[in-house]
């Protein structure tokens, strides 16, 4: 059975996003440029690609689902742990701003990457630089558990 929300809530929430955006200018690929590379970390990631921008689809964008990266630290610089014994970010579909110079040419969906994610906490708050495309046969550890006698290699960075 489908909820109904009323109108005047959805109305109420809308309002609230445009204010929260009020004197915003909207990220572009240029404010990438302007991002100090030498401010925050950098992680050297690998995921697969799950989607590429299309021109002719405004929310479109480069997603992808990357591994785990235990040694991540917000904003306050705290790595966060978590119940179940692991650390920093969990593995997840993110959406990915390329940083300066970088091209999506001869990358594809399904595609397994390896990329550097620099995280400035600016405007844009992270972004991808030094992405490279792995072998086609390159198991993640996103991917469907192996079986026991085959092994997957794990970053440390």
């Amino acid at each position: 059975m489908a909820t109904k929300i009323p109108i005047h809530a959805v109305a109420l929430l809308a309002a609230a996003c445009c204010l929260a955006s009020c004197g915003k200018e909207p990220a572009s690929p240029d404010s990438v440029a302007e991002a100090e590379p030498t401010t925050g970390d950098t992680y050297h990631v690998r995921g697969r690609i799950t989607e590429l921008p299309d021109e002719s689809s405004p929310f479109s964008a480069l997603r992808i689902h990357h591994e785990p990266i235990p040694d991540f630290k917000d904003r306050e610089g705290t790595v966060r742990s978590y119940d179940d014994g692991s650390t920093g970010m969990r593995a997840m579909i993110m959406e990915f701003p390329l940083g300066p110079g970088e091209s999506l040419d001869g990358f594809g969906v399904g595609d397994a990457v390896a990329f550097d994610l620099t995280v400035t906490w600016g405007s844009p708050p992270y972004f991808v630089t030094n992405l490279v495309k792995l072998d086609a046969g390159t198991r993640l550890l996103i991917d469907v558990p192996p079986a026991d006698d085959e092994p997957v290699e794990q970053t440390g960075d």
